[in-house]
């Protein structure tokens, strides 16, 4: 097979529009995950499967570690990398925790001050006491933080790794997380020991690296064993493989039982495929279908404020008006989704631009042109054995950060 060259790349562009969308899908999934029990769904076929919405949780993850690595260069420095980091977080988490608080207050009492401290200072996870604090998605960002911190480092490190050593990291990160999950699911702990073990900061750092060892391989040229249509095939199935086994766990011999976050270990390798196949695709202009709608597009730019918000709605919606069935969530999800694209266009851009000090694009991004003369790969180019363009992302992945560099990894805190 060819390997389609920088010229063809170059000249049809590229943008990791996939992603941003598939951004969307995610914090659905999350969107699904909380309200799963609360709208009154009897069926435990049903429940299970919304349940496995919390997995949008690791795929957060692995994708913010991936797309930090796609948009990373050798001369970036790290007082940058953590004041854009800053600015694409900070803003939209302090003015929701604010809002929420002051509602709280309204309906309620007094709010805790520690916990606005923790939450505003993103140090929430590390306490298991103050772990939902305020507002109870933004743990997620205190893991980000985290893994901001400790990224410039790491990246550093994992750089100089050959390919068969990032598949061997990627490999034993995720058993460290398959381990994490074992412990608590086979011993008896506090719920604030188990907390610690499988969802602070440094029990999730394995997902993120996870995610960046498929960007380094996805940028340093490996060739993926799928293309992007067979690896969503195959995270779907992966997922599939997870709700038929809650549903029959006496079918799969294992020493924990079937539940969210179990499958997280499971889950991530498809995820982490996912990912690179998309960001291939999108690198090389190859057009796609369903994920290239515009309104998807549009819901994956504020599918960080849509997170930040939806399980707020949630809470105040049932103060007045209890779910009724699964089609009462139709209006809070209609409301979640205005409330996040105001507050993308009204609060996230305009503080991102303001507090990195230039203009902020977060549209669509074309790769600029750069024309080549055209090589023999350009007139026999290569597919994939699902019919996809093999191509050797080394070459393309540098014009493709433009867009990366401008919407931030979509990690859970969209940064």
């Amino acid at each position: 097979m060819s390997i389609v060259s920088a010229g063809r790349a170059a000249r049809t562009g590229g943008v990791l529009e996939s992603l941003t969308r598939l951004r969307w899908y995610a914090a659905f999934g999350v969107f699904c995950f909380h309200y799963a029990n609360v709208v009154g769904i009897h069926d435990p076929a049903v429940r299970a499967a919304l349940s496995l919405g919390y997995e949008g949780v690791p795929f957060f993850f692995v994708l913010s570690g991936f797309v930090l690595t796609w948009a990373h260069r050798p001369t970036d420095g790290v007082v940058r990398f953590l004041r854009n980091r800053f600015a694409r977080v900070w803003p939209l988490v302090a003015v929701t925790a604010v809002v929420i608080a002051l509602i709280d207050w309204s309906e309620g009492g007094p709010p805790s001050l520690l916990d606005l401290v923790y939450t505003l200072t993103l140090t929430q996870a590390w306490v298991p006491d103050h772990f939902y604090a305020v507002n109870e998605v933004t743990w997620t960002l205190s893991c980000e933080a985290f893994f901001y911190l400790v990224f410039p480092y790491v990246i550093r490190v994992l750089s100089r790794f050959r390919p068969w050593a990032l598949i061997a990291t990627a490999i034993v990160a995720d058993a460290v997380t398959a381990g994490t999950r074992l412990l608590v699911g086979t011993h008896t702990m506090s719920p604030g020991l188990a907390k610690e073990v499988i969802a602070s900061p440094l029990a999730l750092t394995p997902m993120f690296v996870v995610g960046i060892c498929a960007g380094l391989l996805a940028k340093n040229g490996a060739r993926l064993p799928v293309g992007a249509r067979t690896a969503r095939l195959l995270s779907v199935a992966a997922l599939a493989a997870c709700w038929f086994w809650s549903q029959h766990p006496h079918l799969v011999p294992s020493p924990v039982a079937p539940a969210v976050g179990v499958y997280d270990a499971l889950l991530v390798p498809f995820f982490a495929l996912t990912i690179a196949a998309l960001a291939r695709r999108d690198a090389t202009g190859t057009p796609g279908r369903v994920l290239f709608r515009r309104v998807l597009y549009r819901l994956g730019e504020a599918s960080y404020a849509f997170y930040l918000v939806h399980v707020a709605v949630r809470d105040i919606w049932m103060r007045h008006w209890p779910f009724t069935g699964p089609g009462s969530a139709l209006l809070p999800l209609l409301a979640t989704v205005a409330v996040a694209l105001l507050l993308h266009s009204l609060v996230e851009k305009p503080a991102q631009r303001l507090l990195k000090g230039r203009s902020s694009r977060t549209g669509r991004t074309a790769v600029p042109h750069q024309p080549t003369p055209p090589t023999a790969a350009d007139r026999e180019p290569g597919t994939g054995s699902d019919g996809e363009r093999t191509v050797d992302l080394s070459a393309v992945a540098q014009p493709a950060v433009a867009h990366a560099r401008e919407v931030g990894s979509a990690g859970p805190g969209g940064a």
